[in-house]
């Protein structure tokens, strides 16, 4: 019977998105799906973890985005910083001359037995 099927299958995705720790961030009552004299429902559904769903600035339905499909798209903005790392440069301007001839002048052995 295919009403068992989709509860099955529903309850499974239930089942993976706690499993996970996702939210459901698509806000309730927005239409994403709307066939010919219907009401429309909610079939498409964004899941975030608690740190991207901290950082939701918007998620709504965007129907300027629409491209004639029974499915409006969902957009979804998430302000998010990504760390950079600083790669460590070298100033040869600022180099002491003499401590540059003095460490050239070290003596240095490739390993302990030599």
């Amino acid at each position: 019977m295919r009403v068992r099927r989709d509860f099955a299958l529903a309850w499974e995705l239930i089942a993976q998105v706690d499993a996970l720790g996702l939210k459901l961030a698509t806000p309730q009552g927005g239409i994403t799906w709307q066939d010919r004299g219907s009401a429309g429902t909610t079939l498409d559904l964004i899941f975030l973890s608690d740190t991207l769903n901290e950082g939701v600035l918007e998620c709504c339905v965007a129907h300027e985005a629409d491209m004639a499909s029974d499915h409006f798209p969902v957009a979804t903005k998430i302000n998010i910083s990504i760390p950079v790392r600083l790669r460590e440069r070298r100033s040869w301007r600022n180099v002491d001359p003499q401590l540059l001839q003095d460490c050239q002048k070290l003596e240095y052995h490739r390993s302990f037995t030599d």
